[in-house]
């Protein structure tokens, strides 16, 4: 209504000669286009702001309740149908109850119930180790490694004078010459004193300092005897990391006579399963929880009684950092990956099409309300007042 009242008032005006209007309307001029010089940010600025109409639009339809709607049913429909579909993808991973321990434990019993097709992955779990924390994740050594956008440095751990946080006695050894000896942790001390050096700790940083050493062995009970079962420790890292000549660390960390150097120092990390295990801890995750695969097994894995053998148990993560216990977690793989990550997706994207529904029926009140308005002006329009008959 608005508008066809401006477009009939814009008629009406435009057959008034001019010497109807007013003085200032009969005296105005085009504005001047302005001359003066603007600097180079200036017109970028204005381009910037002064953006052409785009060449596709929406209908406006799709702007109105009606449209919105429409919009939010079918984003809940999709968020519903994905949420269903990862928590059905959830529920057909199998997975073993975690399996805990602590520092000082040789050995833990489990069962298995189900058989588990497949490879078999091999996870460790260190519940609240804060990892994350930007003071860890830009702890790391600058001849390795970099962050997008920042910098990373060795700050309080960029020698064997920090090692005190392994519970390594390194004013000992300084004064008496002696073997590195970490009460705690004695073989990262073994680590250490390979080197061969008082001084140089490659990697540096204190995430490399908080590594984790811990080695299993698994073993299944048949005809009462304990069979070993096999793991592979060497595919976990990522494709472009695996490898002693990988992409990421191939030109970083070489190989010579046997061990690796960094920038020339020997490094404490040795070649084989440790670098590999190096690699997928210098990826902190973003959860305060640390959940990092160790090894795979071959499929299947049958039914019975099975033992896990911890034969390198550092207790410092348990008695010295306080975390409440380590786990070591069995589960079977899944191209969207582990049980957990698709309870919590399929939980979130439920939830969104929850709300989506919700907003859907906002939109669903305000279209019946202008609904009735519309037919109150109508009939408001229709309605002729009674003639008088007299």
């Amino acid at each position: 209504q608005q508008n066809w009242a401006v477009l009939i008032l814009h008629r009406r005006c435009s057959h008034f000669p001019a010497r109807t209007l007013g003085p200032q309307m009969r005296n105005s001029e085009e504005p001047k286009a302005d001359t003066v010089p603007r600097g180079r940010c200036f017109r970028c600025l204005k381009r910037w702001a002064q953006q052409a109409e785009p060449n596709v639009l929406l209908p406006l339809w799709c702007f109105r309740p009606r449209g919105q709607g429409a919009c939010a049913l079918v984003a809940a429909a999709l968020f519903i149908v994905i949420g269903g579909g990862l928590l059905s993808a959830s529920a057909a991973i199998d997975e073993i109850d975690p399996i805990a321990y602590v520092g000082g434990d040789a050995e833990k019993e489990f069962t298995v119930d189900k058989q588990i097709d497949g490879d078999i992955l091999v996870y460790y779990e260190l519940p609240g180790m804060l990892a994350n924390r930007k003071y860890i994740v830009e702890n790391k050594d600058p001849d390795i490694t970099n962050t997008m956008l920042g910098r990373v440095k060795c700050l309080d751990a960029a020698d064997q004078e920090s090692l005190w946080r392994r519970t390594c006695d390194v004013d000992t050894r300084a004064a008496k010459g002696s073997p590195l000896v970490c009460s705690q942790d004695p073989p990262f001390a073994a680590l250490i004193n390979a080197v061969g050096s008082t001084e140089a700790f490659k990697p540096c940083g204190l995430l490399a300092l908080s590594m984790f050493l811990d080695e299993y062995r698994f073993e299944k009970h048949e005809n009462g005897n304990w069979i070993p079962v096999s793991v592979s420790e060497d595919d976990v890292a990522l494709p472009q990391e695996s490898g002693i000549n990988s992409e990421v660390y191939g030109s970083k960390i070489v190989l010579d006579s046997g061990a690796l150097k960094i920038d020339g120092a020997r490094s404490w990390l040795t070649p084989g399963p440790l670098f590999e295990h190096f690699k997928v801890w210098y990826r902190p995750p973003a959860s305060p929880n640390v959940r990092n695969l160790w090894g795979k097994m071959k499929g299947p894995l049958t039914p019975g009684k099975y033992r896990v053998m911890f034969t390198t148990n550092s207790p410092i993560f348990t008695d010295q950092w306080g975390i409440k216990e380590k786990r070591v977690v069995l589960t079977g793989k899944h191209s969207l990956g582990s049980k957990g990550a698709c309870k919590v997706l399929g939980g979130i994207a439920l939830a969104l099409g929850f709300m989506e529904c919700l907003a859907a029926g906002v939109f669903l009140v305000i279209t019946i309300k202008q609904w009735g308005q519309r037919n109150n002006v109508q009939r408001v329009a229709e309605w002729t007042p009674p003639v008088d008959k007299e």
